[in-house]
């Protein structure tokens, strides 16, 4: 089932049809559990993700709080973007709170 993972962000949200630069993936399983990925465009080849991906979770039980942030890079979040346009942030990348995104999938799960 991870494959398919791995496999959607290559084909379908970083692909040459896209200009999607950096991508959260989510994995979640009938089991409460999640798994979380960020994948970045490759640069050379211009679509597909660079392997291995910039960030990768362990499996999580949706139940249990985690204290894990990943760093989103802000170059990517801002991919294609005149440095001189990017806005001034306090972090030179983004915290994401996986946390807040278990908290979601928790409050809104249906076995």
């Amino acid at each position: 089932m991870l494959g398919r993972l791995f496999r959607d962000a290559d084909e379908k949200h970083v692909s040459a049809t896209t200009g999607v630069g950096v991508y959260v993936g989510i994995k979640i399983y009938p089991s409460e559990q999640l798994k979380t990925c960020l994948f970045e465009r490759d640069p050379v080849r211009g679509f597909g993700y660079l392997n291995p991906p910039l960030a990768e979770t362990g499996f999580m039980n949706i139940n249990h709080h985690c204290n894990i942030t990943i760093g989103v890079p802000k170059h990517l979040i801002f991919f294609g973007v005149p440095p001189a346009l990017v806005p001034p942030t306090a972090t030179p990348d983004y915290s994401l709170n996986i946390d807040i995104i278990r908290s979601r999938i928790l409050k809104y799960w249906e076995a």
